[in-house]
């Protein structure tokens, strides 16, 4: 990098942290600052790990590839341990997708003679397959130990399920809505469940219960409470891309995911592009509104997504960002009503590490986040965030 160039990179940087330090001013806010440490990846790694989620006491699942198959693991920030998560005796994989405050982890295992099976690990190291008559996934578990996912359905769609119970009894959470034209290809997800057993996710959407009177919406986002599932609509909910999922959910039943937008996208060098469709940006659905939280580049036709939110209203996820005139993916934390690329926040950070998506946060703020180090771009790595200051209390 020449004198020059080094010069304009400090420039911009300059310039962003004088704009976000302005913005925070008018708001009253001081600017978040965090403690970044990088969690070791297996040994044998091929590919580098990525982070899930984590729990408030910062331990983080993650997951990579370790001799041609997918190996879990958790670490364990109280003491710095990393524990890989067991599976069958014989050859198989082991993706980590969730974990509560009291240890409990959720995911999967995969392998030639068993097929896709949902599973729940102990902190004790026991391990339960939840029971299904299909191929399953365990997304989310919940501190009372409720376990959200998904089942094969027919013609191998998903259908959101519903673990709870010391034996795991599966409930099948149905749809927003089943085509009368299609009835036996209907699709639900799973992704989070909150402290009061609510539910977010995915599902099919539209009105009319006869092929004459059907009307498709899509996929919209719900949130599944009291035994019912509530559409929570699109951004766009008159276009024909009329789309929505939900991610993340609180304990005050807002979620956040992405969403459709009647905005035509724009290809990674921010020109018109006639076959893009339309952009998606990151949401939050609270109270009954949806409000589109648009995205780092300000460039509507670029995309965004929201992974997680916790009881105070903090949101990250990734959002398209303009970097040397080309779009490219980073982690943002939406706080206070703006959105914020995260690897600036970071204090005294590596140079090098690009953070590309935040999939987690805890009551106390602290993050786990995804990225690459410049010196080795192919190789993930997973991140916890640790805010700087005077601790914050979950309540």
């Amino acid at each position: 990098m020449t004198v020059r160039q080094g010069t304009a990179m400090l420039t911009r940087i300059a310039s962003f942290f004088a704009v976000g330090l302005l913005a925070s001013a008018a708001q009253g806010a001081t600017p978040p600052s965090y403690l970044s440490l990088e969690i070791r990846a297996p040994a044998g790694a091929t590919s580098g790990i990525s982070a899930s989620s984590l729990n408030r006491f910062g331990d983080v699942v993650v997951t990579g590839t370790v001799s041609g198959y997918t190996t879990g693991l958790v670490y364990y920030h109280r003491n710095g341990t990393e524990v890989p998560l067991t599976g069958p005796a014989a050859p198989n994989s082991v993706g980590a997708n969730g974990i509560n405050d009291l240890g409990q982890v959720v995911g999967l295992w995969e392998g030639p003679s068993i097929g896709v099976e949902a599973v729940e690990w102990s902190k004790n190291g026991g391990v339960s397959v939840l029971p299904t008559d299909t191929f399953a996934i365990a997304i989310a578990v919940n501190n009372q130990g409720s376990i959200v996912g998904n089942v094969e359905g027919f013609h191998v769609n998903n259908l959101a399920a519903l673990w709870t119970g010391s034996s795991h009894t599966m409930t099948e959470l149905g749809f927003l809505w089943v085509d009368p034209i299609l009835p036996d290809y209907a699709s639900s997800s799973a992704n989070a469940i909150n402290g009061e057993g609510h539910i977010a996710g995915t599902s099919d959407a539209g009105q009319g219960t006869t092929v004459d009177s059907a009307q498709p919406f899509g996929q919209h986002a719900f949130l599944y409470r009291n035994g019912k599932m509530l559409d929570l609509g699109a951004l766009a909910p008159n276009a024909p891309d009329n789309d929505s999922e939900g991610w993340g959910l609180n304990n005050l039943d807002e979620v956040v995911g992405l969403s459709s937008t009647t905005i035509p996208a724009r290809n990674s060098l921010n020109q018109p592009c006639s076959d893009c469709g339309v952009a998606s940006h990151a949401f939050l659905w609270r109270a009954g509104k949806m409000t589109d939280l648009r995205n780092l580049a300000s460039i509507p036709g670029w995309d965004s997504k929201a992974d997680a939110i916790n009881d105070t209203g903090e949101i990250v996820g990734w959002s398209d960002s303009l970097v040397n005139g080309a779009s490219t993916h980073r982690a943002f934390l939406y706080v206070g009503g703006q959105m914020l690329n995260l690897q600036f926040y970071v204090f005294d950070r590596d140079p090098d590490v690009r953070l590309t998506e935040a999939v987690g946060i805890n009551c106390e703020g602290w993050i786990a986040a995804n990225g690459f180090n410049v010196k080795t771009p192919n190789v993930s790595r997973a991140y916890l965030l640790i805010p700087r200051g005077k601790p914050r209390p979950c309540t």
